[in-house]
């Protein structure tokens, strides 16, 4: 268990007894040491080390005294960032995302990386490029996120047992919101399935937009 090591870095008491948090991670102090620990996760062929690995050097990069120390191994930690976008695990290749959004700045094809992410088959993966959307999309070209407008994923509501919705619709909408610098309001639809009611925000107002610009 590589990850054991970059546990062993976090400062006494751990804010949280349900896990390892962001605020955790941010009170670790940066030195060589860590920088070792952290690519050894990358590199490990566990399943759970690449997912703290990941987890860790997504929340380090905002740290400028670890940015310092990591400098001389970034190609190696944003070469293992990279590889694990291809893991077997999907868990895996989500958080991946994460971690090659924060380390955006050192691949020359991010773009051209995370917009086939965003398109392609995996599920996990697609929602993770979906919220980084803003990083990567001008409001020119935000018909890309048509295809989330039939998006199956259901989720519950308020508690569980609650009303149901469809996660990934209402999210990309009001991220080409976000984008587009405008709301596209235009109530919600529903629908029955397995006799359950589904509800989603309307994508009517934005494709109506869409076209708009287009002519």
């Amino acid at each position: 268990m590589k990850r054991s090591r970059l546990f062993s870095r976090i400062p006494h008491p751990r804010t949280s007894s349900y896990g390892i948090t962001v605020k955790d991670i941010l009170r670790i102090s940066a030195c060589p040491e860590l920088v070792t620990d952290l690519l050894d996760c990358l590199h490990s062929d566990d399943e759970l080390d690449l997912i703290f690995g990941l987890m860790f050097a997504e929340h380090l990069h905002s740290r400028p005294d670890f940015f310092r120390i990591a400098e001389p191994s970034r190609q190696d930690l944003t070469m293992a960032i990279r590889a694990a976008l291809a893991n077997t695990s999907s868990r895996v290749r989500a958080d991946a995302v994460r971690a090659f959004v924060a380390y955006r700045s050192s691949f020359d094809d991010y773009s051209t990386v995370i917009r086939s992410v965003l398109c392609g088959p995996d599920a996990q993966a697609r929602r993770e490029a979906l919220v980084a959307a803003p990083t990567f999309l001008a409001p020119r070209e935000l018909s890309v996120l048509l295809p989330f407008r039939d998006d199956p994923e259901v989720y519950e509501t308020l508690c569980m047992g609650g009303p149901l919705r469809y996660r990934n619709r209402d999210l990309a909408l009001s991220i080409a919101e976000r984008i587009a610098g405008r709301q596209f309001s235009a109530g919600d639809c529903s629908e029955r399935m397995d006799g359950s009611s589904v509800s989603w925000r309307s994508w009517s107002a934005f494709t109506q937009w869409l076209d708009s610009r287009e002519h």
